[in-house]
Order: structure tokens, then C-alpha cells, then sequence
């Protein structure tokens, strides 16, 4: 097929490429500067841990983020990286903030979830404000509000669970699911979160089947019958089937309670395929390659196929591009109207750049390019964004343009898909324009509550639930 495009149009879709700011969908908080030291930059290019990271310098992943590092703390060629850490600690040490201005000077909006780490650990949402040109956004983590809530009526109150002798575990759970709905409504209705998340995949799996309440009931109190014994011993991660899937389920059914119209399949809707179909805020899913997944096979997200179905009015965003599932993940996306396909994750920038150009080229041959989208994953650190940054739009480069040289799409085209990856369908999802004007019209009353004032509300709702119930089983 011959070639009508001129190297002087390509470099139209290359510069919009490079340059137009990004929604980064998905990514977690920087580290507060006290705890630099606590975490190996080498997490943020493979997702190899301990004593496997040996080997990681011998990756390709670890060759092409070495250059590049080189480039951006102006080393010489050639630089080691013992000789690029201690260049490191000098920008830190010079101008921290200005540092990570410069390695997040393309993303214009963080969705954050910012509270899989410790407090004292990190820095929350607000804090990124100075280095984006709009508000940060949360989103909120599942099977962490819960653990949190769980932490909170163990430990604190009146009457900590902790305190209680002879344990009913029978008793609590009605209490404990309460707390989370609240938890949960109040969440969904808080302007600065955007949307949800769930990390299930690595701990027990997407194979969640919607049922009737009542096995929905029994099997989440199975698993919290095992998961107070975990408690106990001072574990409070949620790694228990029955519950994890119970928890999923409920968050569902109040997402999809928030809409005007939303009802579940099972609520006899059949609306799924209009097109004034009220949606809430978005779910995303882990899905795929994760260094703590209990099985691969478990994190496959076509096995999301019937909670998909289930429930039509929530958008479900598929994190990773299911990486190595991505043609799966793309199906789904393809014949399910509320799936969205996001390739933040693994894949940028802890593979190769012939991988990442796969996956791209995977997710588009069957996705909608309207369904797609594009975040960092990164992690405690400024070169985690910018180096994800700096390798997705380049692999997205060589696609776009062999694309174009193909003719599957026209330069137009390939624009205004390079645009919308990188930030249109984001905004359209997750609703930015109008969630952002709530946050900011939130942030200016009087009576304002920051985003930690709000999540600290939740759990000293759940404090109260407990202190309140006067269960004779329960004492």
C-alpha cells in the first residue's frame, strides 16, 4: 500500500503526541521526604522483589530506563547506576519539589490512591496539587476502606472488639457491613473521589459470580469468620474468598443505587444498551500481571464477564490492559458497552519496548479507540511518572504512525485518538469537568472538610457502630 503521508504531517501527530497533557487514570502517592530511602527505585522498572531483583539489571527493561534516567539527572552516556543514584540525591536534596514538577510537567490530573500506604508514609492527594495544573483526585481502594474500618473497631473506642472476650464473629458481621456501607455511601457521594478500585485480583481472584443475597450473606460471613482469626493476629488484609467477593458485591449495588436509573440485571433493568443510561463513578480492577497475584489465572479479566453484566450502569476499567490477557481484556471491552480498557499498570515501564508496542497494537485491533486509556502506576517516586510517562508515549508513537502509513487511520484520526487516550476518554468517564467544579465549589465552603478529614469521618462512623451495639452476643 503506498505511503500519502508526508513526514511533515506525521510530525503534527508526533508533536501532539509528545506534548498534550495527560489524565493519568491511576497512580499512587509520592513518598513524604523522610521516608526517600525507604523504597529501590528498581521497583518502578520490574516487578521483581527481594532477592529476585538481582537479576533485573540484566533486563531490557533495565537498559532502556537506565538511559533514560541518564538523560533526565543530566549525566554523562554511560553513566552507571550507582553514579545515577548519587546524582539522584543531589537533585533531591537541591530541589525536590522542583524536580518532581519537571518529571510531572505532562500530567495535568492524578486519580490517586493514595491510601495503600502508611500515613506517615506517604503524602495524600492534596499535596500533588502544586505539580498538576488541576485538582488531584482519589480513588478510593475497596479492600483498604474496609481493612481500615476493621482496624478501627478493633483497636479504638469505647469498647474495642480487640476487648471482648469469647469473640462472636456472628455477631460483628452484621455491624462490620454496616459500617462499610456507610463508609461506601458517604464516599461515592464525596466530590473528591473519582472512582473505586479493587485489588481482588491479587488476592482471591476475578472470579466473582453475582447470586441471591442470602449465598452472597453466607458466604461473605464464612470468610469473615476467618478473617477475624487473621485479626487476631494482627493482619487486617482481606485475603478471604467469601468476604472479598461480598464486599465487591455490596460496593456494586450502592454504586449502582447512586444513579437515577441504575439497577442491576437482576433488578429486571434492560436498559443496558441506551444511550441515556445514567452511569455512576467508575470501578477499576487489577487484572493480569501483578508480582503479588496468588495466580495468574485468577487475574484473568474475561473472568469479569458476569459482574460486568450484572450491573450496566457502573463503568469497569481494566487496569494493566490485563497484561498478559490483553487480547481478553480487549474483548471484553469490545462487547460490553460499561468496560474500558486502561494500560497503566505493568507494562509501562517494567517491559520492553517491542512488548509495550504489542499490547498497544493488541488492545486496538479489536477495542474501541474511544474505550481506551492511559495511566502510570506509578509509585513513591517522581522518575516512576516520568519514565512511565516518557515510554508509553513512545511506543503509542510508533503505533499511531505505522497506523497512519497503513492507512487504518487517517492523520485526523490518529490525533484525536492519540488525545483521547491520553486524556479525553478519562475525562469523559470519570466525569472531570463537572467532578472537578464539585471538588473545587466543596473545597471553597466555609464549612469545607478536607479529603483526610472526610475518610477519618467514615471511620469514626464505624467506631460508633461498634460502641453502639449492645448485643448481648456481641458481650
Amino acid at each position: 500500500m503506498a505511503d500519502s503521508t508526508t513526514n511533515t504531517s506525521l510530525d503534527a501527530l508526533d508533536s501532539t503526541i509528545q506534548s498534550y497533557p495527560s489524565v493519568d487514570t491511576q497512580s499512587y502517592s509520592l513518598l513524604r521526604a523522610v521516608r526517600h530511602d525507604s523504597h529501590s527505585l528498581l521497583d518502578c522498572i520490574t516487578e521483581a522483589r527481594d532477592e529476585a531483583q538481582v537479576d533485573a539489571p540484566k533486563s531490557l527493561p533495565y537498559y532502556r530506563a537506565l538511559k533514560q534516567l541518564t538523560e533526565l539527572y543530566g549525566c554523562k552516556s554511560g553513566a552507571t547506576w550507582e553514579e545515577l543514584m548519587s546524582k539522584r540525591k543531589e537533585l533531591y536534596a537541591a530541589d525536590f519539589e522542583g524536580f518532581t514538577k519537571k518529571c510531572l510537567e505532562q500530567t495535568k490530573t492524578l486519580l490517586l490512591d493514595d491510601r495503600a500506604d502508611k500515613e506517615t508514609h506517604i503524602n495524600r492527594a492534596s499535596w500533588h496539587n502544586q505539580f498538576t495544573s488541576t485538582k488531584s483526585m482519589q480513588i478510593l481502594r475497596i479492600e483498604q476502606l474496609a481493612a481500615d474500618m476493621m482496624q478501627v473497631m478493633w483497636e479504638e473506642g469505647e469498647a474495642p472488639l480487640s476487648k471482648i472476650e469469647d469473640l462472636n464473629p456472628d455477631s460483628i458481621w452484621p455491624v462490620f457491613l454496616e459500617a462499610f456501607e456507610h463508609a461506601m455511601n458517604d464516599e461515592i457521594a464525596n466530590p473528591n473521589v473519582a472512582g473505586f478500585k479493587s485489588v481482588v485480583a491479587s488476592r482471591t481472584g476475578l472470579d466473582i459470580l453475582p447470586a441471591d443475597d442470602i449465598t452472597i450473606m453466607d458466604a461473605g460471613l464464612e470468610g469473615f469468620r476467618r478473617y477475624v482469626r487473621s485479626v487476631k493476629r494482627g493482619d487486617y488484609h482481606i485475603r478471604q474468598k467469601g468476604l472479598n467477593d461480598c464486599l465487591i458485591m455490596s460496593a456494586c449495588k450502592l454504586l449502582t443505587a447512586s444513579t437515577s436509573r441504575g439497577r442491576s440485571r437482576s433488578g429486571a433493568s434492560r436498559e443496558r444498551y441506551s444511550k441515556d443510561l445514567v452511569y455512576t463513578k467508575p470501578l477499576q480492577f487489577q487484572s493480569g500481571m501483578k508480582n503479588d497475584a496468588s495466580s495468574f489465572a485468577d487475574a484473568n479479566p474475561i473472568l469479569l464477564q458476569p459482574l460486568i453484566d450484572e450491573f450496566p450502569a457502573i463503568p469497569f476499567v481494566l487496569l494493566g490492559a490485563g497484561y498478559p490477557y490483553t487480547k481478553e481484556a480487549s474483548y471484553l471491552v469490545t462487547i460490553n458497552t460499561n468496560a474500558y480498557l486502561d494500560f497503566g499498570g505493568v507494562v509501562f515501564p517494567r517491559t520492553s519496548l517491542p512488548a509495550q508496542k504489542q499490547v498497544i497494537k493488541e488492545a486496538m485491533q479489536v477495542a474501541p479507540l474511544n474505550k481506551i486509556m492511559f495511566s502510570t502506576d506509578a509509585r513513591y517516586f517522581p522518575e516512576a511518572h516520568w519514565l512511565a510517562q516518557r515510554q508509553f508515549r513512545e511506543a503509542l508513537g510508533f503505533v499511531m504512525n505505522e497506523f497512519v502509513k497503513e492507512e487504518l487511520l487517517t492523520l485526523n484520526d490518529a490525533i484525536n485518538v492519540s488525545k483521547d487516550i491520553l486524556a479525553g476518554t478519562a475525562e469523559r468517564i470519570y466525569d472531570l469537568v463537572n467532578s472537578l467544579k464539585a471538588a473545587g465549589s466543596h473545597h471553597e465552603r466555609k464549612n469545607h472538610r478536607d479529603d483526610e478529614e472526610s475518610y477519618d469521618e467514615a471511620m469514626a462512623k464505624a467506631q460508633t457502630l461498634v460502641d453502639r451495639s449492645k448485643d448481648p452476643h456481641l458481650y
